[in-house]
């Protein structure tokens, strides 16, 4: 546990620690009065300048000494809106959040989507690709050995289910997939695959497949490849276990797919990628955060001891998921930690962006979905909604709509999608 600040009164001290569980109030003073208060839902919100990170505001409970035991029965439905959560600013810190009631958002479980197969135990276990021309949503969930690929129109009385088998070319014997994605161009969209040995590429369609790159050999048990990203409307970049990122140059159609660079700066496993213009970012097991511009790396922010599983880029602002249940937020410009909040109680599995709103998704494996909304002006991340998945480990998260309104999401063993609209 952290102490994150101490306050006083005339005739007591409190210390709060921060946990990603919970928080307790003590009575310093007083043993024999010792008041345990519930105080977090699974977040805080924090502020950093330079590397170390200052406490900005903290969410407490609006009832003032709730019974501990309730709490805990009532946090076991963790269904959260910031309605029920009073912001109380830390005397002596920077930019206190803003304590405005009416940014809540509230979603609604909507009819949800069958696969062919369940979703593995992987982050980022979900891909969605909106084709507006055709009123078509494709989505790639990750099974095994096999890629399950839907496509359903817009209303969902459409739907077509298949699956890609990754059978690696030069073997009698299937590979497991550890993450698939499905990356648009701007004269076509590849399904990219990423498995035990290997990196894999098909068609939209998933009829042909037009790439295939070894990782390693074969009798290494511990060469696969990971991290899948779009550069720049023609370059698709691929991680390895190793830290490498592979940078594919993606022709306008046929197959002639070319190895155009490797980037090198990681040292351990590639966990995710992602892009905004002519930024790339890249993270890693260690932790660790790679910002790269025209493909020259400009900074590398370090690790804090679990890995940054999935990332998001919005205007500037580069947004990792962590193992610890973290999500921080650095300025791409400069690599500094713009904010940190607790979001989770355990390890995030998938974050995503709405683009045209800066609404944030999270998911982790503690069964819940939160919504944040995301600005370059303080406060950089107010929370809008948090949804439990009942018994679900939760593996990925996309918002289906770039407005945010929308959002779909896997769990573990579960073979279908689910899907949440705002009201």
């Amino acid at each position: 546990m952290t102490i994150a600040a101490l306050e006083a009164t005339p005739s007591v001290s409190f210390a709060v620690f921060i946990s990603s569980a919970a928080v307790a109030v003590r009575a310093s003073t007083c043993p024999s009065s010792v008041t345990v208060v519930p105080v977090l839902p699974p977040w805080s919100v924090a502020a950093a300048v330079g590397p170390t990170p200052l406490v900005e505001s903290i969410f407490f409970p609006s009832s003032s000494s709730p019974d501990f035991t309730r709490y805990l029965r009532s946090n076991e439905q963790r269904r959260y809106s910031k309605e029920t959560w009073q912001l109380r600013p830390l005397a002596g810190n920077i930019n206190s959040a803003s304590s405005d009631q009416s940014k809540t958002m509230l979603y609604r479980k909507n009819r949800s989507l069958g696969l062919k197969g369940s979703a593995s135990a992987v982050a980022n276990n979900l891909s969605v690709r909106v084709d507006m021309a055709r009123s078509v949503i494709h989505y790639a969930v990750v099974n095994r050995y096999t890629v399950n690929v839907v496509s359903s129109s817009m209303n969902g009385q459409t739907v077509n289910s298949r699956q890609v088998v990754c059978k690696e070319p030069s073997v009698n014997y299937c590979s497991s997939v550890i993450q698939a994605r499905l990356v648009p161009f701007p004269t076509r969209t590849i399904l990219a695959l990423t498995s035990q040995y290997g990196i894999q590429m098909f068609d939209a369609d998933t009829t042909m497949m037009l790439y295939w790159y070894a990782v390693g050999e074969f009798s290494q048990p511990d060469g696969f490849s990971r991290g899948i990203g779009g550069f720049q409307d023609e370059f698709l970049c691929m991680g390895t276990h190793d830290g490498r990122i592979l940078v594919f140059h993606i022709p306008s159609k046929g197959t002639n797919v070319t190895l155009s660079q490797t980037l090198e700066g990681h040292e351990v496993a590639i966990c995710d990628i992602q892009s905004e213009g002519e930024n790339l970012i890249s993270s890693d097991d260690s932790g660790s955060i790679i910002i790269w511009n025209k493909m020259k790396q400009l900074f590398k922010i370090p690790g804090y001891g679990y890995p940054c599983t999935s990332l998001a880029f919005w205007n500037g602002l580069a947004v990792g998921g962590y193992g610890s249940g973290h999500l921080r937020m650095f300025d791409a410009s400069t690599g500094r930690l713009c904010a940190e909040v607790t979001a989770h109680a355990k390890w995030i599995n998938a974050v995503d962006v709405a683009k045209s709103s800066g609404m944030l998704l999270s998911a982790g494996e503690d069964s819940m979905i939160h919504v944040w909304q995301l600005s370059t002006a303080s406060p950089m991340i107010e929370h809008l909604h948090g949804e439990c998945v009942t018994d679900t480990q939760l593996q990925g998260a996309k918002f289906i709509s770039g407005d945010g309104k929308a959002f779909a999401c896997t769990g573990y063993d579960y073979g279908e999608i689910f899907f949440y609209m705002a009201e």
